[in-house]
């Protein structure tokens, strides 16, 4: 086993209770359409699940990089950039576990409702909204075999390109020669994350394209090339991190 492959593990067995906890919540928050009565519960669970994903979050890319327990996860000879590749497969598989939760739960939820099992769930989900009607609402049947595959491989590169904003707000925020740029870092994620997950899908709407399997397909291009670019600024600003921390030693 290579030395990367050892730090990918660590990173993923550093996060994998704050991952656990996040799916079992959301998983959760589809339960609490049972009865009208505990619906309120889909909040504290909603809440719950979020701060899990931050913590997780942050002991992949604050406290092991800039507080005093970095030395101790970093002691691996490994490169600025296979340190940034290992936390940014662990923060991808997080995501990514959380969203398919998040996509089950939503089943669990349409399953409630095409039963009518509840007052709660024919409120939000009408009966006659199985998974099937909803998906034919956007995708046409006769389409669903091609654009499943890419709707897939979008929410997988979506996950990866979230994890790859993260990292760089972080990084941004902590990078010298002014660190303390936590505002800005925010901000800037927040453009990013809507210039690149709703941009194509503003510009379709306005151009009044009709839905294509080559409209997911064109989000995964934009998703990869944009943790390109993220990644590959992120590991030139943790370079310049080590660097200066080699030449006070």
């Amino acid at each position: 086993m290579s030395k990367l492959d050892k730090y990918i593990r660590l990173n993923i067995k550093m996060t994998c209770n704050c991952t656990g906890v996040a799916c079992a919540m959301s998983l959760a928050m589809g339960l609490t359409a049972v009865n009208f009565a505990v619906i309120i519960f889909a909040v504290v669970f909603l809440g719950i699940s979020l701060a899990a994903l931050i913590k997780g979050y942050k002991r992949l890319y604050y406290t092991t990089l800039y507080e005093e327990a970095a030395y101790v996860y970093n002691s691996l000879p490994l490169e600025p950039k296979e340190v940034l590749a290992g936390k940014l497969f662990a923060g991808s598989f997080m995501m990514t576990m959380y969203t398919v939760s998040t996509l089950a739960m939503y089943g669990v939820m349409l399953l409630m409702a095409g039963d009518s099992i509840t007052f709660s769930t024919d409120m939000y989900w009408p009966s006659e909204n199985t998974l099937t009607s909803l998906l034919a609402s956007s995708i046409a049947s006769d389409m669903l075999p091609f654009a499943l595959p890419f709707e897939a491989l979008s929410m997988i590169t979506g996950a990866v390109l979230i994890s790859a904003i993260i990292m760089f707000g972080v990084i941004f925020a902590n990078s010298p020669p002014a660190p303390g740029k936590g505002v800005m870092a925010v901000i800037l994620c927040i453009i990013l994350y809507m210039a690149l997950f709703q941009g194509a899908t503003i510009t379709a709407k306005w151009l009044s394209v009709d839905y294509s399997p080559l409209l997911p397909l064109a989000q995964s291009l934009i998703n990869a090339a944009a943790t390109a670019a993220l990644f590959g600024y992120s590991c030139k600003r943790l370079e310049k991190k080590y660097y200066a921390a080699v030449r006070r030693k």
